[in-house]
């Protein structure tokens, strides 16, 4: 699926009483996007763009606009607290991005040596569109590749997944 945007998943959640002030939990990040090529990481959180603190008005604009400078508090294990990094991050400006749907596939050995499939699906969807099944495609190489890997149990992770296609959950 291709969107414009920055190349993020996030959730906004109100950080006060009076349903003002937001705070945006980056989720998760697509490789090949002006998030993936910024120092933003997943567990971040966003408090402000371009200096403003998000509310209702601007926080429609995470989803993708122009190139802007994001203030973001990280945890710190140190402190075991979340602190404002000093260095704004850059974000490039938004623009048309894959987000494919096979977030991550790999084979996990357990010390016992057993062998785990561990697959992030982010939704149901076949293809760029028109008749295109490359994601259902993927989706096979991986189920392949955890069979040939020796795979007994698979560990499915659709914690961002919003649906889709039927026909792609049956793949």
């Amino acid at each position: 699926q291709e969107d414009y945007s920055y190349g993020f998943e996030f959730m906004g959640i109100f950080t006060d009483e009076t349903r003002v002030n937001i705070q945006a939990l980056v989720q998760y990040i697509i490789e090949d996007s002006p998030a993936g090529e910024s120092e933003l990481q997943r567990g971040d959180w966003i408090t402000e763009i371009d200096g403003a603190p998000i509310t209702n008005s601007n926080y429609p604009t995470l989803q993708g606009g122009a190139a802007c400078k994001l203030t973001v508090k990280r945890w710190d294990p140190v402190k075991e607290d979340f602190t404002t990094l000093k260095e704004k991050i850059s974000i490039g400006s938004a623009r048309k991005v894959e987000d494919h749907p096979v977030y991550m596939a790999e084979v996990l050995t357990t010390p016992k040596n057993n062998k785990i499939g561990y697959l992030v699906y982010n939704h149901f969807t076949d293809g760029k569109g028109d008749g295109d099944t490359s994601y259902d495609d993927k989706l096979r190489e991986v189920s392949r590749k955890f069979k040939d890997g020796g795979v007994k149990d698979v560990v499915l992770d659709l914690r961002y997944n919003n649906g889709g296609l039927l026909t792609s959950s049956l793949v």
